[in-house]
């Protein structure tokens, strides 16, 4: 049977300026540390999976979803790729907690770029991009269509970012509104973008 890349969802939850991250255990990327998340499910939405992962793996609840980005991940010790979803969430209720012993050593916040090592490679790949979280527009939608819509304009395929139109992060940022208009994007002129 043909191979085809599995579709996880990371979640990037803020409180008080902080995000949080697990450390993995028992699976691939044992030892690193990540955001929560894992497999979208068929007939799924992002943000149910979203909810869902979040609370089977910390008892927590989660609200104002933004969709944020994709990173393109190949894992070749152990064989896997994955196209990672993320998005962006606030905490709503509830404290951290290993829920999934199997799968999680612990919980804690930390400030953007102070994380501990090492780092899971969706997160590596998201750093590399020049992401924030902290850029993302409360109204950017958590919606798959506007995936479809957007890969077509980025050369490389993966990654792209979503950024405010009013936010400045990393280099060389701009609008791209008059863009999707031209070419009719309907689902995205309303949300300012960068390509990397």
């Amino acid at each position: 049977m043909e191979k085809r890349p599995a579709v996880g969802v990371a979640v990037i939850v803020i409180k008080n300026g902080k995000v949080l991250l697990g450390k993995r255990k028992g699976a691939h990327g044992s030892g690193s540390w990540a955001f929560p998340g894992g497999h979208l499910e068929f007939n799924e939405s992002i943000e149910t999976c979203a909810k869902r992962e979040v609370f089977e793996e910390t008892g927590m609840t989660i609200k104002n979803f933004r969709f944020a980005t994709i990173t393109n991940d190949l894992f070749h010790q152990s064989n896997k790729h994955y196209v990672t979803l993320f998005v962006v969430c606030d905490h709503k209720h509830g404290t951290p907690r290993v829920k999934e012993p199997d799968k999680c050593e612990e919980w804690a916040w930390f400030y953007w770029n102070e994380f501990p090592k090492p780092i899971f490679l969706s997160l590596k790949n998201l750093l590399q991009q020049g992401f924030s979280p902290f850029c993302i527009e409360d109204d950017s939608p958590c919606d798959p269509t506007i995936m479809a819509a957007v890969a077509p304009w980025n050369k490389r395929s993966f990654p792209l970012t979503f950024i405010s139109r009013q936010g400045h992060c990393g280099h060389n940022t701009w609008t791209n509104r008059s863009v999707f208009r031209k070419a009719r994007l309907k689902l995205c002129h309303r949300h300012g973008r960068r390509f990397l």
